[in-house]
């Protein structure tokens, strides 16, 4: 792959072509990590609380 001379535009047409594609799928990727995350947080929290509420229980 060059950039100069007459291949140069199907060339750089190429690579925008590309970078295009890569936007959407590190969009999607950034929108996976959030969700893995916050269902991570979603189950702990209740995880926390009955664990919780079983030491207290437990207390003599």
């Amino acid at each position: 792959m060059g950039l100069a001379g007459d291949e140069a535009t199907p060339d750089i047409r190429d690579l925008r072509s590309l970078v295009d594609c890569i936007r959407p799928v590190r969009c999607t990727a950034v929108q996976i990590a959030v969700h893995m995350i916050t269902t991570g947080i979603m189950l702990a929290l209740p995880a926390s609380i009955v664990i919780k509420l079983k030491n207290l229980g437990s207390s003599p």
